[in-house]
């Protein structure tokens, strides 16, 4: 029986339709879907430390564990108590110690880095950044010095990082989560010009996410673009007077959640995302560049090598080396992208051409590509 154990810092709230909320769900489901016994660490930290002593007494009786998965919080390990206080501060890194020194190799997913921002440090109390902002740093220092690899969400997020290259060089992008759909990006971009052109926000309005430029911009868009703003209604009532003025037909509020929202995804065009740090600007831009097609071929690429690891079985942490063919066309964006598509599979090495049996004929876009993935030994 494969098993492994999720750890996240904080309580899961399986009734609230949050991100926050519904990815630690969704992945706990997914590693069970793979075949895997999943024992999860939750909660508060008394909770969290009956858990791990359970856990602990099974590792010396001799009970085995593939891996840990944990995921951190928005908040800083230590203050994840219900009154943000650090009353259990060695619990959860001497757990990861323990972990390793017993050989359990620890990936763990970093969430958010919003304490990088000015956005945040204008937007908190100055005791509560004294606090804080330590102890964010005291979390990678100890993710450094415990961690086999580093989950980003982008690869974006690396460039807030650089002053940790040991967790960087052991870091892999993961995905924040959704359902899949099967869309011919380049394509949906082409036709963006021949319809309406529908815009979806799904996030907070007020405080941190403060949407006034997104909505002056929409004043100057042509009467095509519409924009869909999914936010929470009582933080709508709390906002609504500071966005009146920039109204009109072209911006529809709505507060769905969960399966309500599945209509306003599947007729979006775009949908955006709140960026806070010095002036925020809306561009559409519908011309297809180079530059453009070819990150659009690397996102495939990517997720269709994360499927096929998905498909046979690999474990998360596996080492693999990885096999292209017939691949003429992509074969200079592969290059291009080496680096980055090795780290983000935790791929040691990329071959060409070489005779396989199990070789997966792959649509990529507007391209046709052989694939294959193995374990390396």
């Amino acid at each position: 029986m494969k098993r492994m154990i999720f750890h996240i810092p904080m309580k899961i709230d399986r009734n609230r339709a949050s991100a926050s909320q519904i990815r630690p769900m969704k992945m706990i489901e997914a590693f069970k879907e793979c075949g895997y016994e999943v024992v999860v660490v939750e909660g508060y930290g008394k909770e969290r430390k009956r858990q791990i002593k359970e856990i602990k007494s099974n590792i010396l009786k001799g009970v085995k564990y593939d891996f840990l998965y944990s995921e951190s919080s928005t908040m800083p390990t230590l203050l994840t108590e219900k009154n943000h206080l650090p009353r259990y501060p060695f619990l959860d890194f001497s757990f990861f110690k323990f972990c390793k020194k017993n050989g359990i190799k620890i990936g763990l997913f970093y969430r958010d880095i919003q304490w990088k921002f000015s956005v945040y440090r204008d937007n908190v109390s100055w005791y509560k950044k004294c606090f804080s902002i330590p102890m964010y740093r005291y979390d990678l220092r100890q993710y450094k010095k415990l961690l086999n690899v580093f989950y980003l969400p982008t690869d974006e997020m690396r460039a807030y990082l650089k002053e940790y290259p040991e967790l960087l060089n052991r870091s892999a992008i993961l995905m924040p989560g959704c359902a899949e759909y099967d869309v011919d990006a380049v394509q949906a971009i082409s036709d963006l010009t021949a319809k309406k052109l529908e815009i979806l926000y799904v996030g907070g309005i007020d405080r941190i996410y403060d949407l006034t430029v997104f909505f002056q911009a929409m004043q100057q868009m042509p009467d095509q673009v519409h924009a869909y703003v999914c936010c929470r209604e009582k933080e709508w009532e709390n906002a609504k007077s500071k966005y009146l003025p920039y109204m009109s037909e072209k911006i529809s509020i709505i507060h769905e959640s969960g399966q309500g929202l599945e209509p306003y995804y599947k007729k979006a065009d775009i949908c955006c995302a709140f960026a806070g740090e010095g002036e925020l600007g809306v561009v559409l831009e519908t011309t297809i560049t180079p530059e453009l097609k070819e990150e659009g071929y690397l996102r495939e690429i990517l997720s269709k090598v994360q499927n096929m690891r998905k498909d046979r079985d690999f474990e998360v942490l596996d080492r693999i080396n990885l096999y292209f063919a017939n691949c003429d066309t992509l074969k200079e964006v592969i290059e291009k992208y080496k680096d980055q598509i090795m780290k983000d599979t935790l791929a040691d090495n990329i071959f060409y051409n070489e005779k396989r049996e199990n070789y997966v004929e792959t649509k990529i876009n507007d391209e046709t590509i052989d694939i294959d993935v193995e374990v390396v030994k």
